[in-house]
């Protein structure tokens, strides 16, 4: 969000980023409330995803959004669209998440993205 702010954010609507993420705790209420601002509009959600071990800093798009909270019990589908960057292998703890993501590779793959994103609003909206 940080990244994407810095470069659109006269020209998209961007919503989480580092003073304000969309966590579990806000998601509902976030997504209601972008809904009733931009009802005809695309919901892009871009995050973070475990995947296989050959994945990880891989990017990965699809055509519909993001099922979140289903290793909770019933999943939300969140989104029209999804970017998601591979980083960190499934099956892990949550305290083993925290030690094997590396920075790096958080990095790399925010840039990645925020760099696709770019180049794609330009050249399909010429934005």
């Amino acid at each position: 969000g940080e990244s994407l702010k810095s470069k659109l954010s006269e020209k998209a609507y961007i919503y989480g980023d580092l003073a304000n993420p969309i966590t579990k705790n806000n998601l509902i209420e976030t997504i209601k409330n972008i809904r009733e601002k931009h009802p005809d509009s695309p919901m892009i959600v871009i995050d973070s995803v475990l995947g296989h071990e050959e994945e990880i800093g891989c990017v990965k798009t699809h055509s519909n959004g993001v099922m979140v909270g289903g290793e909770f019990g019933e999943g939300l589908m969140v989104g029209d669209y999804s970017i998601l960057g591979v980083v960190a292998c499934k099956g892990i703890s949550a305290l083993q998440f925290l030690g094997s993501v590396k920075l790096n590779t958080v990095m790399d793959l925010s840039n990645m993205i925020v760099d696709g994103v770019c180049r794609s609003l330009k050249l399909c909206l010429a934005l």
